[in-house]
């Protein structure tokens, strides 16, 4: 699977970039087989009419579609017609690979409106069946230039085509940016920085400069969700350590993040490197502000430095205010405010392992009220694993695959 979207402002949502394929995602993605050249005798019927085109291909689209080819060409005759809201829908339909092969599915943009930033929705699941809902941002869509690790961004299907001797193979980068059905090659995510993939998607979003005091809450807000999502993750790990299965193999080295059976299904390493990360782009977006002025609503009457000093008062006043509760060991539930993740992000580092307590997995002290229902921990051969694996998660990277 390979392909990405261009990240040009005005055409964000019509274009493609087949840089490269991917290389040893732990899930592997089926081909997908261009449908048969006379499925598009019929269009030439509907040349210059463009409402009855929609109509046909839409229909394509629900049958058909295993390239994305129906909804490219839906989107760009709503945008031809200026109608780009409509054809959002279909341009979005995309995938979103981040560097460690993890899959989202883009499903909704929402513009920017003078009261909110624009918003990216996508929907990804977990190995412990649970769906959700992910904004766009970044602890949720992890972007990293490592050869290493394969192509990382916006992506779309290859396309695979049937040679005339009956063979299939996909199409090379020159013949899709050949091909009128595609055309929109692109290599633009391959050649932007870490910093630079996620200002260009800022620019995307939101065009127009962001209240920075909004934008702040937009972040805050992103994080509440991604700690709320692992609450499930970590319920999910508690019911398996009460179903009487036992302790949990854990994984040598890099394969903690990728491997099969309990581990894989309620452990949450690469989530919780993920949550990290989120920690992290909410506990510095105050400087981030101050870094990048220009792309924020600055108040006339206020410096940067003030404007920033008001950012982290917001952070703290929100991190205080929004809570959300976990179930115990003993099935009782606690409490915790945003500013207990923020204040235990080191905690964190460890707190992954499915055969440890929940209390000890949401990072409560030892010997707290909330620490005195934790009934169970992982055995010391693991712990010491954990300690030697620590630094990974220190230093928000994730290891390269063995």
């Amino acid at each position: 699977m390979t392909g990405e979207i261009m990240l040009r402002r005005p055409q964000v949502l019509f274009g493609v970039d087949a840089d490269r394929r991917l290389r040893r995602l732990h899930h592997g993605d089926r081909d997908t087989v261009l449908q048969k050249p006379e499925l598009l005798e019929t269009l030439r019927h509907f040349e210059g009419r463009r409402r009855p085109a929609v109509e046909h291909l839409e229909r394509l689209h629900k049958v058909e579609l295993h390239d994305n080819r129906w909804a490219k060409r839906i989107a760009r005759i709503y945008r031809d017609i200026n109608a780009p809201e409509k054809g959002v829908a279909y341009a979005v339909q995309a995938v979103y690979v981040d560097p460690y092969g993890h899959v989202l599915v883009l499903a909704r943009r929402v513009s920017q409106t003078e009261d909110a930033a624009g918003l990216f929705f996508a929907v990804d699941a977990q190995p412990d069946g649970t769906v959700a809902r992910k904004r766009f941002w970044r602890g949720n869509f992890l972007f990293a230039q490592d050869p290493a690790l394969g192509g990382p961004g916006f992506k779309r299907f290859r396309p695979i085509v049937r040679d005339r001797n009956g063979g299939l193979r996909r199409l090379t980068n020159a013949e899709i940016a050949k091909d009128p059905q595609y055309g929109d090659f692109s290599l633009e995510q391959a050649r932007l920085g870490i910093e630079d993939f996620y200002d260009r998607m800022d620019d995307v979003m939101s065009p127009a400069p962001l209240d920075p005091l909004r934008a702040i809450k937009e972040a805050i807000a992103a994080l509440e969700e991604q700690v709320k999502a692992r609450v499930t993750s970590v319920e999910n790990g508690r019911k398996y350590q009460t179903s009487g299965r036992g302790d949990a193999e854990m994984p040598d080295g890099p394969a903690i993040f990728e491997t099969t059976g309990a581990w894989e299904d309620f452990a949450t390493p690469a989530r919780d490197l993920r949550l990290l990360i989120a920690i992290d782009v909410v506990r510095t977006f105050p400087d981030r502000v101050a870094r990048r002025p220009e792309r924020y609503a600055m108040p006339k009457e206020k410096s940067i430095a003030e404007v920033k000093a008001e950012l982290e008062s917001v952070l703290a006043s929100e991190g205080a205010a929004r809570k959300f509760s976990y179930i115990r060991t003993d099935g009782s539930s606690w409490t915790l405010a945003l500013k207990d993740v923020l204040d235990r992000a080191g905690d964190l580092e460890m707190a992954y392992n499915l055969n440890d307590c929940v209390e000890l997995r949401w990072g409560a002290p030892e010997k707290s009220e909330e620490a005195a229902t934790c009934k169970r921990h992982a055995s010391a051969a693991q712990r010491a694993r954990m300690t030697q694996y620590r630094a990974w998660f220190h230093e928000r990277r994730r290891p390269p695959r063995a």
